[in-house]
């Protein structure tokens, strides 16, 4: 860990005299809250990321056209209930490969009640999915079609996906309720990293593959990228927890980021 003693940011927060915590605990500190503020976007990725390797693998695509409006999808007990058991609103399917999907109901990066439209593009090699998160007004009058977006996903999964084993790769966007952005890749790395393996009881974990994401906290740019999902620390009340490392402008530390939907 480098941390430059009289940094623009340490001085602000703490100047350079001996009071105050020790600068390892302050950045100690912001690892911390910078891994909580992570939390939702990556869950909410890793969630987008578990359902294109469901709609991969199961027969869920073939069989679309025959799925009726305000029905619930057929996934896994475990995925539907993070995903908050939504419903499918409205449905286009096309031929040539192409579906879309609008689902309400919708829990998603830390949000309830929201929907979410589903375009997949199947091609030879991959599935494309791209999801658009979309806020839902209170008064439920508002066409879907006009409303916010909070989360714009872009994710593809390789054609030779099973139950047991699908890998997923892709980039989202998230906004918060405080309008802050949140970028989330994957993999962390493109040229050194691979795509999230996917395959464990829990469909939104991933057994092995990295995951990186930036956002700017406190007038700091902050990054988190995690380690290796093998080291994911799993619980029996649901709730992961994934070793990171997270990096500010003059400073780097180390935290764990909840990964719970």
């Amino acid at each position: 860990m480098f941390v430059r003693p009289c940094s623009l940011i340490v001085v602000a927060s703490v100047g350079c005299a001996p009071t105050g915590p020790p600068l390892s605990r302050l950045v100690q500190a912001w690892a911390a809250e910078t891994a909580e503020h992570a939390s939702d976007p990556l869950t909410g990725t890793l969630v987008l990321a578990a359902l294109t390797a469901e709609l991969c693998s199961s027969e869920l695509l073939d069989s679309l056209g025959e799925v009726e409006n305000n029905t619930e999808l057929s996934l896994s007990p475990q995925l539907q209930d993070a995903l908050g058991a939504p419903k499918l609103y409205s449905l286009e399917y096309s031929d040539a490969g192409v579906g879309q999907m609008m689902l309400s109901g919708v829990d998603i990066a830390g949000r309830t009640g929201q929907w979410l439209r589903v375009t997949l593009t199947t091609q030879e090699e991959q599935i494309l999915a791209e999801y658009a998160a979309l806020v839902d007004e209170p008064s439920g009058a508002t066409e879907p079609a006009r409303l916010d977006g909070f989360g714009q996903i872009s994710l593809h999964v390789g054609t030779g996906c099973t139950n047991t084993r699908s890998m997923v790769g892709g980039s989202a966007l998230w906004v918060d309720e405080e309008n802050r952005r949140h970028e989330v890749k994957i993999p962390a790395d493109q040229e050194l990293g691979s795509d999230l393996v996917f395959g464990s009881d829990r469909p939104w974990i991933p057994v092995s593959g990295a995951i990186s994401w930036e956002a700017r906290i406190e007038n700091q740019r902050r990054t988190v990228t995690t380690e290796d999902a093998a080291e994911i620390r799993m619980s029996e009340d649901g709730e992961s927890r994934w070793p990171v490392d997270v990096y500010g402008p003059d400073w780097s530390g180390t935290a764990l980021t909840t990964i719970a939907p």
